[in-house]
């Protein structure tokens, strides 16, 4: 009897590792605001669950030229559902921000502790208004 309660517990182990792996995104991108890059504006990563708070994945900012690369995980059971938020005061002025939130899709989300597949963005001008955009006033 004492054998198979190892065993048990020993397979209860194994499930729970296996079942919670690491896994990885990476997002890169330029923002511009029309000609001009966005220098030193944030940018986080989240993993939006279905019950609870959502969880930050990572946070950046972007360099005098407007880039980021930001990359970030977590352990999970369920595929993460990564969104990248962009905050920022183009053709806005302080005190709150323009929030964008991007839907990174799911197929760079990797089941590995490093990124092996980034999204690349491209060059997004954030004049632009998107489907969705917001006001923070505290990020």
């Amino acid at each position: 009897m004492g054998l198979l309660r190892v065993f048990s517990i020993l397979s209860i182990v194994i499930c729970a590792v296996f079942a919670f792996n690491q896994q990885s995104v990476g997002v890169r991108g330029r923002l511009m605001c029309g000609s001009t890059a966005l220098n030193n504006t944030q940018v986080k990563l989240w993993n939006k669950v279905n019950l609870g708070r959502d969880d930050q994945l990572a946070a950046s900012k972007t360099d005098d030229q407007g880039n980021f690369q930001i990359s970030g995980g977590t352990g999970a059971l369920l595929p993460l559902n990564v969104h990248l938020k962009v905050y920022h005061n183009c053709d806005r002025s302080l005190p709150c921000q323009r929030k964008v939130d991007f839907t990174i899709p799911p197929q760079y989300v990797t089941r590995t502790s490093q990124v092996t597949n980034w999204y690349d963005m491209g060059m997004l001008n954030m004049q632009t208004m998107y489907k969705g955009e917001g006001v923070s006033c505290i990020n």
